[in-house]
């Protein structure tokens, strides 16, 4: 059984992001200035992170198709304890840029020791966290994904668009999926809330990444029809955006009452969206 968690973790990270050419193993992280406040504080807090997430994050319609861009994400430099606690502050006040950052780093040091690991399975565990990664405890992992949760909670496009890859960084290691299946289902209730929230004000990136969802199923049950009106709803858009192969792929095992059915419900997509 923690067999298939895993392989659901590394399905989420690749395939949302097999359309854009994304590094799913990639660290990520806000382009902010190295440059940290000062804070004379060794306390880290793990609470205080804002209100209940919601479940459905506001939309303002943006009738015009448009690529998302994303920020340029690297991760601050520095021990990740005090790169944390420089940017506490300002994330619980509510800025999500800070929030963000506050994940990106948690979760380099976390790709980091994980590919340390694999390289070197024999070696002691410790030995293998990268130093600027040593002052981290296991709360500030799971305090990470919180502040990810909600920056994209906020608004805050670069978290929205992270978060449904972000599968360990939220709910932790695989092998506790299992014990906490509520957790994970509302991980993809939220994952597929921030890609219907940005594919209806008009995005191309959140309309892929939807046709992806569908067709793989693993954020949510497998519709090959909806998988097909997405895809197609992102050439009413923009032609260039797509593969005709990728098309055809889609089309393959669909009958003629299918492929007309996904064909009706992408232009009501892209009529709602898009025009």
């Amino acid at each position: 059984m923690a067999a298939s968690a895993v392989a659901l973790a590394a399905l989420a990270a690749v395939y949302f992001y097999s359309l854009r050419g994304v590094d799913a193993v990639a660290p990520y992280a806000t382009q902010t200035s190295a440059r940290l406040p000062d804070s004379k504080s060794n306390e880290r807090s793990t609470g205080d992170l804002g209100q209940e997430p919601q479940a459905n994050p506001p939309v303002q319609r943006q009738k015009a198709a448009h690529y998302t861009p994303l920020s340029n994400l690297t991760p601050i430099l520095g021990d990740a304890a005090q790169v944390i606690d420089a940017l506490t502050p300002a994330a619980k006040s509510g800025d999500t840029s800070a929030a963000l950052a506050i994940f990106v780093k948690a979760n380099d040091c976390r790709l980091r020791t994980e590919a340390a690991k694999r390289n070197a399975p024999s070696s002691t565990p410790t030995a293998l966290i990268p130093p600027d990664c040593q002052s981290l405890a296991p709360e500030d992992y799971t305090a990470a994904g919180q502040w990810l949760e909600a920056a994209a909670d906020a608004g805050n496009v670069d978290a929205q668009f992270l978060y449904p890859a972000s599968a360990e960084g939220v709910l932790g290691p695989p092998v506790d999926w299992l014990r906490h299946p509520e957790a994970v289902a509302n991980f993809k209730r939220k994952a597929m809330a921030y890609m219907n929230a940005n594919a209806a004000k008009g995005s191309i990136d959140a309309l892929l990444d939807l046709s992806n969802a569908y067709e793989y199923g693993v954020l949510t049950e497998r519709d090959p029809v909806k998988a097909l009106a997405y895809y197609r709803a992102v050439e009413l858009s923009d032609g260039n955006a797509i593969s005709q192969r990728s098309l055809a792929y889609l089309k393959q095992n669909l009958s003629p009452t299918d492929v007309t059915n996904a064909e009706n419900l992408a232009r009501s997509i892209h009529a709602n969206c898009c025009e």
